[in-house]
């Protein structure tokens, strides 16, 4: 449990560092926008890149079972819930899709990954990666739907079918399908190619955290606050996403190992790339990246009581 604060903490400091840059004018409104595009279009695809082929093998995919379809029912249905509470709680329009978002999906590799690594051991590495797999799928498809259509201007207006390619087909879910895709054919990336995401890779979680810390300092730490947008999005993270977990996990009959992976997977924190995926298509980035810092925070409380539910589920 001290090596899952330790990463927590990490990710603290980094926005730590965002806010000090902010407040010297070092990190100003043109570099935050240079921030989360190069995060897009380059540290996002890098980094779904460097995951697929570093840690996944066709056979690995081909027999995972219960292992893929149990994630991808549990972050549709909380997906479907995020929608059900955002009307129930009239959550206001231009951040509706940030809503959603931030409910409905948790920050899978860049914290959970090693949370579960920290607490499960090596052996919980594919789960993780498992659930990785359907969170990443939905979030690059009805996930970001959702977030551009926050922006109607932007999002380019009347519906269309190329208007709603262009929504599906984002830079994140195009590096997926493509290394999906590759990765069952059998396919290896050059070791240069395989090295140049991996350093590329390496730069997306920073980037994103420097730029919520710039968010941070723009709003002003004054101005955070738990308005009932704040609760729904925390209740999601904290309650609805492990509880739908754990209910994917018992009525599909996957093993206890599994199942505690995944649900640890749906508790962690919102997406550290939801403010910057905000920012780039016209929703509240401000309210995002405020989410954000108190799911981030907040984990360091849930994450011990989660393990203590679990002496008892389990």
């Amino acid at each position: 449990m001290g090596n899952a604060v330790q990463i927590v903490l990490t990710l603290l400091l980094l926005m730590a560092a965002g806010y000090f840059l902010a407040a010297r004018g070092i990190l100003n409104e043109k570099a935050s926008k240079l921030l989360s595009k190069l995060v897009l279009w380059i540290g996002v695809p890098a980094s779904t890149v460097n995951n697929m082929f570093t840690s996944f093998r066709a056979d690995m995919l081909q027999n995972a079972g219960m292992g893929i379809l149990a994630p991808f029912a549990s972050n549709l249905l909380a997906f479907l819930a995020a929608v059900a509470v955002g009307r129930l709680l009239r959550v206001k329009k231009g951040r509706r899709g940030i809503f959603y978002l931030m409910f409905a999906f948790s920050n899978t590799i860049f914290i959970g990954l090693p949370v579960c690594q920290a607490l499960f051991g090596d052996a919980s590495i594919p789960y993780a990666l498992f659930y990785y797999m359907g969170n990443t799928t939905l979030v690059w498809t009805i996930g970001i739907y959702f977030v551009q259509k926050d922006n109607p201007a932007q999002a380019g207006g009347k519906f269309s079918i190329l208007g709603a390619l262009k929504k599906v087909l984002s830079p994140g879910i195009v590096s997926f399908a493509v290394s999906l895709a590759l990765v069952l054919l059998g396919v290896r990336l050059p070791l240069f190619l395989t090295k140049a995401c991996g350093y590329l890779a390496a730069t997306c979680t920073p980037m994103a955290l420097l730029f919520i810390g710039y968010i941070l300092w723009k709003t002003g730490l004054r101005n955070l606050h738990f308005e009932k947008d704040t609760w729904g999005v925390l209740l999601g993270r904290i309650l609805v996403g492990p509880a739908l977990a754990y209910a994917a996990c018992a009525a599909l009959g996957a093993p206890a190992d599994m199942s505690q992976v995944f649900i640890v997977q749906a508790a962690m924190p919102a997406m550290s790339n939801a403010p910057i995926l905000a920012e780039a298509y016209g929703s509240d980035s401000a309210f995002g990246a405020e989410t954000m810092a108190i799911t981030t925070l907040l984990s360091l409380v849930t994450m011990p009581l989660l393990m203590l539910l679990f002496t008892v589920l389990f």
